[in-house]
């Protein structure tokens, strides 16, 4: 991937809501990842995708970030793909490991 200037390694890392894998990202490290995790507007977006019509994130729900497994890599692996096809990449990408309601996304 070439994105014209040299990148940080990212490593890939899992957000788990009350055990339930449900979303990937990159991050340098896992404090990154926690951090850019405990912002405000990331769980004021997150509460706004559901699942089966059931909350993501229910606001009270344990989280808990953790390294992804290969599966979860190659998820966001293509989610990157599909970003950088859209020419939409701007240095963030997610990978959501639920199926996520169409009426809300």
């Amino acid at each position: 991937m070439f994105m014209g200037e040299r990148q940080k390694i990212q490593q890939a890392f899992v957000l788990e809501v009350g055990g339930r894998a449900v979303l990937a990202l990159f991050a340098g490290d896992i404090e990154h990842a926690r951090t850019f995790c405990s912002q405000d507007w990331f769980w004021g977006e997150l509460a706004t995708y559901r699942s089966g019509g059931r909350p993501i994130w229910d606001s009270t729900s344990d989280l808990r970030i953790r390294h992804a497994k290969p599966c979860e890599v190659t998820e966001l692996h293509i989610a990157l793909e599909l970003e950088q096809f859209r020419r939409e990449y701007d240095g963030y990408v997610f990978a959501f490991l639920v199926p996520v309601d169409a009426d809300l996304q």
